[in-house]
């Protein structure tokens, strides 16, 4: 039995519900192939039509799975990356300057040295066909770097996309950076902060913001502990966890982590999910929520109404309800007293209440319809509007995985879609940003929104993160009962292009394209 969540949510439950969701996986075209899954989706219009796909990793087991959206609200399913590996996480992002977001795959324990390498690219063509470029073309030729996870991001400022490889089971070096030497050609550069730091047994998990607005991507590493590591120019990071941080949240487990301007004043707050369940029964762990004050992180997760009890894997943030405030969507993956749940958890989300707190629901239909029959638990998640109607749906990423090796029939997972259905009288705004800006990438670029009640604040790319990344590239703002909009700001990562767009005479409810 849910016990702490049914104690947690008693009286939520019985109120008005501001969220529904249905699950539409079967009828827009996912599979229902039991494969494990390490990580999330990754998100990304990949083939710039207008419509986001999805690339999901499937562990050991099979081909990663793609899924290209259409203009009819479905689906077409590609097998990507065929070889055989230990598949973890994913990242996507243009790396060979074309305009066209390229999908990279990080491959964990090699046991076969035909399985190398431990960073595998697919790029994409102009017509949207995909490319499998050699090792030696992309760089990619060490025989080193277990990984769990990548992340592409400008870690020099010179407009391209870099990749920090993070995992290390195994290996002094634990996290590991590639720079793009310009086309996609990557070679691995020595970064001891990064390189160096370490984790027992291995940071389960990565988020890049820029928690000091200056212009330079920071990385924040998570695990038993949590370390941050502010960007300088030409990959120069400095750990300032102590100078920063509140504590280093030692011997605490976290899973997952997102940046969310919870009260909109454009500085980036951090969330964490407590817990971590990768294999067996788990720990759990308090969720931990740190407001940005100019630079330097609060502890807020008291007051604030978040789940501190059982553990998570996973987390996004949107407008769900489009009343101007960011939400969060949390993955229950650990029951408290913690057991080896035969039933599927109760996923939380968590509703903006616009003053630093939250209401948590779990009656709002993002879930399994048969529960006790269902025992996975989700490795991670990604909201993303599939379907352009303004409303931010959920996609869900769940295996089972009991860590007994051999042991048949005790490996699963699933990829679920939930629409959003929920309508009100509440307004949106899509900002739909270019994949690159006068040759710079727009990967992390801030996007802010003028409105009535003041400005709004995003940023291109995920909108959750763990061992997988995104780029979202079409960025959706919730007005609230504004009925009108007046400027768009984007300002990409290295401080050189900034783009303003006068928005009077533009309607809202709209995917709004930026003219450059």
């Amino acid at each position: 039995m849910d016990l702490w969540i049914g104690l947690m949510f008693l009286v939520v439950g019985s109120t008005a519900v501001p969220f529904r969701f249905v699950d539409v996986t079967s009828q827009v075209g996912i599979l229902a192939t039991p494969h494990d899954k390490v990580s999330g989706s990754s998100i990304a219009d990949l083939n710039q039509d207008g419509y986001l796909d999805i690339i999901q990793s499937n562990h050991g087991q099979s081909p990663a799975d793609a899924y290209y959206g259409n203009a009819r609200g479905t689906f077409r399913h590609q097998e990507r990356f065929l070889a055989q590996g230990d598949r973890h996480g994913t990242c996507v992002g243009d790396v060979d300057d074309n305009g066209m977001p390229d999908a990279f795959l990080s491959i964990g324990l090699i046991t076969n040295p035909s399985n190398l390498p431990h960073v595998r690219v697919e790029l994409t063509n102009l017509d949207g066909s995909v490319r499998v470029p050699t090792p030696n073309e992309t760089g990619f030729t060490q025989t080193t770097g277990y990984l769990f996870g990548c992340r592409l991001m400008d870690m020099d400022g010179d407009g391209d996309l870099d990749l920090l490889g993070q995992g290390g089971l195994f290996e002094n070096v634990q996290n590991h950076v590639y720079e793009n030497t310009g086309g996609g050609v990557y070679q691995e550069l020595s970064v001891a902060p990064i390189n160096r730091v370490k984790f027992s047994p291995f940071a389960l998990g990565y988020l890049v913001t820029d928690f000091n607005g200056d212009g330079y991507l920071d990385i924040v590493l998570y695990g038993k502990q949590i370390k941050i590591f502010k960007g300088g120019p030409r990959f120069q990071y400095t750990d300032v966890t102590t100078q920063v941080l509140p504590s280093e949240y030692s011997n605490q487990r976290f899973s997952a982590a997102a940046q969310i301007d919870i009260d909109n004043d454009g500085d980036f707050d951090l969330y964490f999910t407590g817990g971590q369940r990768l294999k067996a029964r788990g720990s759990p762990g308090a969720d931990l929520l740190l407001e940005n004050q100019q630079g330097i992180f609060r502890d807020i997760s008291s007051p604030a109404g978040i789940p501190r009890t059982g553990g998570r894997n996973g987390v996004s943030v949107a407008d769900f309800d489009n009343d101007g405030y960011l939400d969060l969507f949390v993955g229950s993956a650990v029951s408290q007293p913690v057991v080896s749940n035969g039933t599927r958890l109760l996923d939380i989300l968590l509703r903006n209440n616009g003053n630093k707190t939250f209401t948590a629901f779990t009656n709002h239909g993002a879930k399994e319809l048969s529960r006790s029959s269902d025992r996975n638990y989700p490795a991670g998640l990604q909201a993303f509007d599939f379907n352009r109607d303004g409303l931010v749906d959920i996609l869900i990423a769940t295996r089972y995985n009991d860590g007994v090796t051999g042991a048949p029939g005790q490996i699963s997972g699933k990829l679920q879609l939930f629409k959003n259905t929920k309508k009100n009288t509440n307004r949106w705004f899509v900002v739909k940003v270019p994949v690159n800006i006068r040759g710079r990438s727009t990967m992390d670029a801030l996007v802010k929104l003028k409105t009535p009640s003041g400005w709004l604040y995003r940023r291109v790319g995920s909108v959750g993160e763990g061992r997988s990344h995104s780029f979202i590239d079409q960025v959706h703002f919730g007005l609230g009962l504004s009925k009108t909009v007046s400027n768009v700001v984007v300002e990409v990562i290295g401080g050189s292009v900034r783009i303003v767009n006068d928005l009077r005479g533009v309607a809202v409810n709209q995917i709004y394209a930026l003219r450059v």
